[in-house]
């Protein structure tokens, strides 16, 4: 199974019409999961989505969906690679300034 990056989407589509977009362009191949990317805060897309797709039928979806239109907007698109997540260096006093704060010593 390899993921698809699918970009340039119409932002007033909501994931129902971008699946049966999607499925229209490339009727014989099917898809397994569609994650289309929203705002967390107004639920509107952000304009792209991820397709899951089996790698023998991977680089068939790509020749399809390359250059199409989707209510006049060129798609997009291209692999979809894993993002990392960030490794925080915790003996850098940016990254944790609590950690290093100066503890002073009270008098007695």
């Amino acid at each position: 199974m390899r993921t698809m990056f699918i970009g340039n989407l119409p932002f007033e589509l909501n994931k129902k019409e971008v699946c049966q977009s999607i499925e229209a362009l490339v009727s014989p191949i099917a898809f397994e999961d569609l994650r289309l990317k929203t705002d967390k805060y107004t639920g509107r897309s952000k304009g792209y989505a991820f397709i899951d797709v089996e790698d023998r039928y991977y680089n068939l979806c790509v020749n399809c969906l390359k250059g199409e239109k989707v209510k006049g907007r060129q798609l997009v698109v291209g692999e979809g690679t894993p993002r990392h997540k960030k490794i925080i260096n915790l003996t850098h006093p940016r990254e944790y300034p609590q950690i290093f704060e100066k503890v002073v010593p009270q008098e007695c």
